[in-house]
């Protein structure tokens, strides 16, 4: 037999709640245990709150059964639904998860604090990605990799960049624009040499007294 009426009271460590039937004068029930959907391997847990207008199914003369589902009244109407669409939302509707067969997208808007928690993931994005946030940390306790195969903008007011063991740049071509470049460092060598730019010697790559090199591919000091 098949009810209607209000949620009176829940139980979320039981999963179960009262009824106050509006086609028996109100009459509230004993505690029915609330039917969830179950796919795959995969259950779907939830627990009517008090206020809400809902189904239930009573054994014959008892008091017992169960909470089938809610209904769609004036204040708990559907927020975004359209067909081809699962949606997910809570009362206040800051919080969305919104599959749509039809575009093939998923949208999922959380207001508050989310934690996403998994043992390996990947991430595809055919096309682009815009990730916009005020604060971000990312913390790598081994190894990471970012391969970009073509180009590669960063741009930041002020960038630090630590080291603690070894930094490497691979490139067949680097370039630097800044109006002050400051270099701090116990010793700074690189392949090939330096040849003075300026001096009445310059453009002769060795010194006429002593035959050593006018340039080095190494500075000491800071």
């Amino acid at each position: 037999m098949l009810q209607q009426g209000q949620v009176s009271e829940n139980n979320v460590k039981s999963a179960s709640a009262r009824v106050a039937h509006d086609d028996l004068s109100g009459m509230v029930s004993g505690d029915m245990q609330v039917l969830f959907p179950a796919i795959g391997g995969w259950n779907c847990f939830w627990v009517p709150e008090p206020g809400d207008h809902a189904v239930s199914a009573k054994l014959s003369n008892s008091k017992e059964g169960y909470v089938i589902g809610k209904v769609y009244t004036g204040n708990k109407m559907p927020q975004g639904g359209k067909p081809k669409t699962i949606l997910l939302v809570s009362d206040d509707g800051k919080n969305v998860v919104r599959f749509d067969a039809e575009k093939g997208t998923l949208d999922l808007i959380v207001d508050q604090d989310a934690v996403i928690k998994t043992k390996n993931i990947n991430i595809e994005v055919i096309e682009t990605a815009i990730i916009k946030t005020k604060n971000a940390e990312v913390t790598v306790e081994e190894n990471a990799t970012v391969e970009v195969k073509k180009e590669a903008n960063i741009t930041v007011e002020t960038a630090n960049i630590e080291a603690t063991k070894e930094a490497n740049i691979n490139s067949p071509k680097v370039v630097i624009e800044s109006a002050d470049v400051e270099i701090t460092g116990g010793n700074f060598s690189m392949k090939g040499t330096v040849s003075p730019a300026t001096g009445p010697l310059c453009a002769i790559p060795n010194c006429l007294f002593t035959g050593a090199p006018h340039g080095g591919n190494k500075v000491a000091g800071t």
